[in-house]
């Protein structure tokens, strides 16, 4: 929580890139490569986000609910139409974001980097249990595509046209 995903997510849907979910994807592996299947939900945001865009000021929300919360809950659906959000999509990179920097950047992930930091986001509580399966499928993904951590500068509006331009260049770069 806290990290930018949300904020790069709707940087990216505002120059074009479709959502898949807000906090929650699932990865297959298959013939054709990884692939994401999305959720169509809800987002959660907090106000600082959406001060940064301002076609999510006047938009309805309702309070998120959940201990100590703070969020609103935004449909994407009414602030960037029906069709900004997909289904299914083949997956080329993973990024970490991270809130820091002047501008943003990205740093290739090592294998056991990228491991650690999938298995960190593939739990839900804390002491949680990976199963030799689990952790071997995770691999698997890692071994198909490629992992970065992205720092997202401190202009929240740029991030989604940085990243569009940039990420053929992170899909390129094949795992060592």
């Amino acid at each position: 929580s806290g990290c930018g995903k949300t904020t790069t997510a709707l940087s990216m849907l505002r120059k074009g890139a479709f959502l898949l979910g807000d906090d929650l994807i699932l990865l297959e592996i298959d013939d054709d490569g990884v692939n994401a299947t999305g959720f169509p939900e809800m987002m959660n945001l907090t106000e600082q986000t959406i001060t940064f865009f301002e076609e999510l000021q006047h938009t309805q929300s309702s309070l998120s609910k959940g201990l100590g919360s703070h969020k609103k809950i935004i449909s994407p659906y009414d602030v960037y139409g029906q069709s900004c959000m997909v289904e299914k999509s083949k997956i080329e990179v993973i990024y970490f974001v991270n809130v820091c920097g002047d501008k943003p950047s990205v740093r290739k992930l090592s294998f056991g980097g990228a491991v650690g930091k999938l298995l960190h986001s593939h739990t839900f509580a804390n002491n949680q249990k990976i199963t030799n399966f689990e952790f071997n499928r995770l691999s698997d993904v890692l071994g198909q595509i490629n992992a970065y951590t992205l720092q997202t500068g401190n202009c929240p509006e740029y991030i989604g046209e940085w990243l569009i331009r940039h990420c053929a260049e992170h899909v390129a770069q094949r795992m060592i």
